[in-house]
């Protein structure tokens, strides 16, 4: 996960009263996490053709799939195709959009 999101998690955890979802525990429950670059995906460069660049190639789909079979999406995106890098674009994906199986988010 990213940094971001660690220091989110400490900071709720240095003020939690409560029983609450945390970042180990989410991370514990995934089964799966799958990534894909849309470009690839959507323009078909799997099969290892050269083509052209496209705007899609700077767009991460992270799959994450939990224990319970519940499925989170996340999208990363960059304003400029020269700031693309497919690490860090992973790593973004993971974040705002993992939830606990109630619903709830990580806090």
């Amino acid at each position: 996960m990213s940094d971001a999101l660690q220091a989110q998690d400490e900071a709720a955890a240095r003020h939690a009263t409560g029983p609450r979802v945390t970042l180990r525990g989410m991370e514990e429950r995934m089964v799966r996490v799958s990534y894909l670059n849309a470009g690839d995906a959507a323009l078909g460069d799997i099969t290892g053709q050269h083509r052209d660049a496209d705007p899609l190639d700077c767009l991460t789909i992270c799959i994450i799939t939990m224990q319970n079979g519940f499925t989170v999406v996340g999208l990363s995106a960059c304003a400029s195709p020269e700031n693309f890098n497919e690490t860090y674009g992973q790593e973004l994906t993971q974040g705002e959009d993992l939830y606990p199986e109630d619903g709830g988010p990580i806090v």
